[in-house]
């Protein structure tokens, strides 16, 4: 089994990404957060996790060298319209890391469930 790296980004205001780390880590792989408010913080709990406190022209910098210093293979986020995340995503690509996105529970234009 090949060992990936998550690193879970904005979550939901719930220990459901804690939850999912958990069975991550469960499975033998490794799992990171960076916060980004108290409540991510919070609803992490107490495994591993990097605050981020500068300015979001900062942020795409700050993600290369975490998910280069890490060895990030896949990173995890809920909705893909917020800021930080379009962010993210689009250096996700760029650097060919797995994104999984978490909706927010509704019906987006254009899209089939």
């Amino acid at each position: 089994m090949q060992v990936r790296t998550f690193l879970f980004l904005q979550g939901g205001t719930s220990f459901f990404f804690r939850r999912r780390a958990d069975k991550t880590e469960a499975q033998g792989h490794h799992a990171y957060r960076i916060n980004f408010n108290t409540a991510d913080r919070d609803y992490w709990g107490p495994r591993c996790a990097f605050d981020f406190r500068d300015t979001l022209d900062q942020l795409p910098d700050y993600l290369y060298d975490k998910a280069r210093a890490l060895n990030v293979s896949d990173i995890v986020l809920y909705s893909d319209q917020r800021p930080i995340h379009i962010l993210a995503i689009g250096l996700a690509r760029r650097m060919g890391l797995r994104t999984h996105v978490f909706g927010e529970g509704y019906f987006p234009p254009y899209y089939i469930t």
